[in-house]
């Protein structure tokens, strides 16, 4: 037997003994493997899988158990969301082994909770795979071969992958070191010890494990959440000054040295805390204080555009806290009250014309959190009959691109644009201010007058459904609606 192989085996046999506090199941997979494995996505090939008592269903390849109470179990497979429909995620997710005897079962009242993915834009079926190759790659393939993500670790000097009893999925050498690891490459969660690094996102899962629209990004000047779009928007943002913090710190570095100064959040035990970072010396930016940990916690960011922060009561995960200071609170979420919709105190309801006119009708009058849509569509092929509905006393998340200009040439560019879905013009003095236009609109906020801070006017574009009556803001001064602008 080669020396690297009598390594291998020192190392897989040391991975793989358990504290002394834990008890481990003979009938879970292990959390190790070796080069080469592989494994197709079907209950012969893998034994272990549970379907949860909400209707998803899970096939894991590696399991690490934790000690019952203070920290889930985590495993490494398959899942798919409920209702299954037969579409899988290969993932890492936190699962519940009730009690502590060695063939305790998985307790199937408490779904399981995914914390890294491969690949949400593209899930897989029955029969797909994933291969642990010779050369030191992991492979997800679909049914029909094709190729869904890989660590692009080729040729490296990998002898098997490991899943650690924090969650994170390794990859690892003869020696022991860690070549590839998922906590590098987060999705929409981050476990305590884990960081999102400059340029990478934190982007936020949607009902069936996919890619949402929310993203959460460290940039060169800031932590920011955006909403996205065609152009993102930001409704949240904490910036830092990288170079003062560097300044400050007195430590001695060129200015050759400090353009390569990076930013980087890190989820630790009580903060979740940004630092600078250049070779091996790190500067911290700010902290954000968390409830203190009393057992294993997460931070995820959410369907809804909230980062929220749980920890682990035994059996599943609790909501501890919002992480996110977002003003004015709820309404300030870009999609709490769907596209159009105006939130006021936590309700939501559509933009209404003072003659009474349905211009917007709700999705589902059950659910007005779902948002509105024009009672008649917007055609670029029909401009000419587009108008400008006043919403007095409204505001928006985002203010980002606006130029200055008058009133009356800031609607008239609106009302020219069939991609212009609304209009605000902030007034900087009587003749003229800063104009937006929002070619993709959310959720729109209604404020107390007075209360902002400036005066701002806000209108929505609009289309009558009787083109041949409805006057056009086109023809100046003929459109009563218009009369006063809802200027604060």
């Amino acid at each position: 037997m080669s020396w690297a192989e009598t390594m291998l085996l020192f190392l897989l046999f040391a991975l793989s003994i358990p504290p002394s506090s834990q008890a481990w199941s003979v009938d879970y997979p292990s959390p190790i493997a070796n080069v080469p494995s592989h494994w197709t996505n079907n209950n012969a090939t893998i034994p272990y899988n549970a379907t949860y008592a909400d209707g998803s269903t899970s096939r894991a390849i590696l399991v690490r158990q934790n000690p019952a109470g203070y920290a889930p179990s985590f495993a490494c497979g398959f899942i798919c969301a409920a209702p299954c429909d037969g579409a899988f995620l290969f993932a890492v997710f936190s699962v519940s082994i009730g009690g502590s005897s060695t063939s305790a079962p998985a307790n199937t009242t408490a779904a399981p909770r995914v914390v890294w993915a491969a690949n949400r834009h593209h899930l897989v079926k029955e029969n797909a795979s994933v291969q642990l190759t010779k050369d030191g790659n992991l492979i997800l393939r679909d049914f029909d071969g094709l190729l869904v993500w890989s660590t692009n670790t080729l040729h490296g000097p990998i002898v098997g992958v490991n899943l650690a009893d924090t969650g994170n999925l390794i990859l690892f050498d003869v020696m022991g070191k860690t070549v590839w690891e998922s906590f590098e490459h987060p999705t929409d969660t981050l476990l305590i010890g884990q960081s999102l690094r400059q340029g990478k996102r934190l982007t936020s899962a949607s009902s069936n494990l996919t890619q949402g629209q929310f993203y959460l990004t460290v940039l060169d000047h800031g932590l920011y959440a955006f909403v996205d779009a065609d152009t993102p928007q930001s409704y949240y943002q904490k910036k830092f000054n990288v170079t003062d913090a560097v300044v400050q710190s007195k430590i001695n570095i060129s200015s050759d040295e400090a353009k390569n100064v990076t930013a980087y959040i890190s989820l630790l035990r009580g903060s979740l805390s940004a630092f600078a970072s250049l070779n091996s010396t790190r500067i911290k930016l700010f902290d954000m204080s968390l409830p203190w940990p009393s057992s294993a916690q997460l931070m995820s960011l959410e369907d809804d555009g909230h980062l929220r922060l749980y920890g682990w009561n035994g059996l599943s995960w609790k909501s501890l806290a919002d992480v996110l200071n977002v003003d004015p609170e709820e309404c300030a979420y870009p999609t709490v009250c769907g596209e159009y919709g105006i939130c006021s105190e936590g309700q939501c309801s559509c933009p209404a014309a003072s003659s009474g006119d349905t211009l917007f009708r709700q999705l589902d009058d059950r659910q007005p959190n779902l948002g509105c849509s024009p009672a008649t569509p917007l055609s670029c092929d029909l401009i000419q009959y587009q108008r400008l509905l006043p919403l007095p006393d409204v505001t928006y998340f985002n203010f980002a691109d606006d130029w200055t200009t008058d009133e009356e040439s800031c609607k008239g560019t609106c009302l020219k644009a069939c991609s212009c879905k609304a209009v605000f013009f902030r007034h900087q003095n009587d003749s003229y201010g800063s104009c937006y236009l929002m070619p993709k609109l959310f959720s729109l906020m209604h404020y107390k007058h007075g209360t902002i801070g400036y005066n701002l006017s806000c209108w929505c574009s609009c289309s009558s459904s009787t083109h041949l009556r409805a006057p056009s803001l086109h023809q100046k001064g003929n459109n009563k609606e218009d009369a006063g602008g809802g200027s604060v």
